[in-house]
């Protein structure tokens, strides 16, 4: 079965055609990348429960730490989309166990973060920039931490070197702003007598 065949079944089928054609022996059969692919594609399209069955039919395909730090990869992301934090924590310490990466730590950073860990988004924000120093996504997370503790200038810094980076990246043109508004007043504020 090739890729176009497999989206097109994807697209089309309701439901339960769709979970019977999951479980087919032709989609079962499938090579691993168009496995990872299709529930890549499902989890774009929003059928979470679907990419996740397609994950566990690549996880029996698995013959290397490569190929599972890819489900491991796809997994965490299906998990951070669909809001469960925690299984997507799990999964990038599991990476970042096997293989430490600095998109990992990112995500994982993410994930903390949404779940108000902030001291701990900002220490795997701080390892992804570790290992890549030109990891915008996690300046710009380290930065937002910073100015959500009223650590301003870490907090500019952060997001100039993102932008440094991406001129054009919009969410660290935004905590900018936000870090040299709150800059000046506090400039005003020490300023004014009381």
């Amino acid at each position: 079965m090739n890729w176009d065949e497999i989206k097109q079944s994807i697209d089309t089928l309701d439901m339960a055609a769709l979970r019977k054609f999951l479980f087919s022996e032709e989609m079962i059969q499938s090579g691993f990348a168009l496995l990872l692919k299709s529930a890549n594609y499902l989890r774009l399209k929003k059928k979470i429960a679907e990419s996740l069955n397609v994950l566990d039919m690549a996880l029996e395909k698995c013959d290397s730490a490569e190929k599972l730090i890819k489900i491991l990869y796809l997994r965490g992301d299906v998990y951070l989309d669909d809001k469960r934090y925690d299984e997507s924590i799990t999964c990038y310490s599991l990476i970042i166990d096997l293989k430490p990466h600095d998109i990992a730590y990112n995500n994982r950073g993410v994930s903390y973060w949404e779940l108000g860990k902030y001291q701990q988004a900002l220490a795997d924000y701080e390892s992804a920039i570790k290992i890549n120093p030109k990891s915008k996504i996690a300046l710009y997370g380290a930065g937002e931490i910073h100015l959500r503790s009223n650590d301003v200038s870490k907090a500019i810094e952060c997001f100039n070197r993102a932008i440094e980076i991406d001129a054009a990246y919009q969410n660290a043109k935004e905590g900018l702003e936000r870090a040299l508004q709150r800059a000046r007043k506090r400039g005003q504020s020490e300023a004014s007598p009381n």
